[in-house]
């Protein structure tokens, strides 16, 4: 893809924002799972950038019109958050102008048909995304479904939730090692690009929306634990889903984890940092990465939050009558404590 192009120079590029083994090497897989069979999920899917590459740039003002009418709450969001095109509602001329050079700009266009072509029939997915929310639904009853809008971000973002009623999803950001990304994506961030992390990226947003939770505290623990817990979720609602794809870890990585456990515990231990105040310290343990600071450069990033999670599995192990909502409101330490963690060499 060529990068020479006036209209996407002006477009902001960020790296995946995702705080994100083998068949016979994962330990996760559930005997316990419960039975979502008889749960009645009818998953609404509208393809976005299918029917904007359908707007008549020779009647521009009446087909945004129209297809705003078709996505009455995702058009300013898409348009006016995520692109930056301007808000048809609250800005129509500067909107008009943005979606215009928008839908004449030959990559913009070629990235929409490259992006709805790949996940063209949209199947497997509708039928992933829809047993992951049986079993959302099966843990969490009151909780509402949203429509599931697919769309491009340019590179933003993986996914993103509107309110409670929409669940958008980047497909750009699933095309595969064979797609030529931005060089502002590096290279960790692009071996999670796949579409086998399309339906984990969706549910780790859909924890966002359901929660909104915060860590208790501004220690390094309690914020593995607050991440630990958003990818225990993933093992609620993704119960046959391979672990590295939860955490945006390659099956490779998931596997020097589990070889390394007693060592990476050992590491916060012997270097005190479980207690840990300084936020851009903190950040360097439960942040992706190349690699985790302090750690072998074969660590994977964000090693921090992999080990928040074991400490929130051994919990739920020790105590399986804790209710997912209870794990929230639970004090770090206090959890820590009751886990009973201590991973053997």
């Amino acid at each position: 893809m060529s990068t020479n192009n006036s209209f996407l120079r002006n477009l902001s590029l960020f790296t995946l924002g995702i705080a994100l083994l083998l068949s016979g090497c994962d330990g996760n897989k559930s005997s316990k799972k419960p039975d979502v069979s008889s749960i009645e999920v009818a998953l609404q899917v509208q393809r976005f950038e299918h029917d904007l590459l359908q707007v008549d740039t020779a009647n521009l003002v009446a087909s945004l019109q129209q297809l705003q009418a078709q996505y009455p709450q995702f058009m300013d969001v898409w348009g006016n958050l995520i692109m930056g095109l301007g808000s048809l509602e609250m800005q129509p001329e500067q909107a008009m102008r943005g979606y215009n050079a928008f839908l004449h700009d030959t990559m913009a266009r070629n990235l929409l048909a490259e992006s709805y072509a790949a996940f063209t029939p949209f199947d497997k997915a509708q039928e992933e995304l829809t047993t992951a929310f049986k079993y959302y639904k099966h843990y969490f009853p009151s909780k509402p479904i949203p429509k599931v809008i697919t769309c491009i971000s340019f590179f933003e973002r993986a996914a993103v939730t509107y309110d409670t009623t929409i669940l958008a999803l980047s497909l750009d950001m699933h095309l595969g090692p064979e797609f030529d990304y931005p060089s502002s994506l590096p290279l960790y961030a692009q071996q999670t690009l796949t579409k086998e992390y399309l339906v984990p990226h969706a549910m780790k947003v859909m924890y966002g929306m359901a929660f909104e939770t915060t860590p208790k505290n501004s220690t390094l623990l309690a914020e593995m634990i607050h991440n630990g817990i958003q990818l225990y979720f993933l093992d609620l609602v993704l119960p046959d889903t391979e672990d590295h794809l939860k955490i945006d870890y390659t099956a490779e990585q998931q596997r020097w984890c589990q070889a390394n456990e007693a060592d990476m515990w050992k590491f916060f231990l012997d270097k005190k940092l479980l207690y840990a105040t300084e936020m851009l310290e903190n950040r360097k343990y439960i942040y992706p990465g190349p690699f985790t600071s302090g750690m072998p450069p074969e660590s994977p990033g964000n090693a921090g939050s992999w080990v928040g999670w074991q400490i929130v599995r051994k919990f739920m192990q020790e105590n399986p009558d804790t209710k997912f909502e209870e794990l929230l409101e639970l004090d770090p330490q206090a959890l820590l404590t009751r886990s009973k963690y201590k991973p053997k060499p």
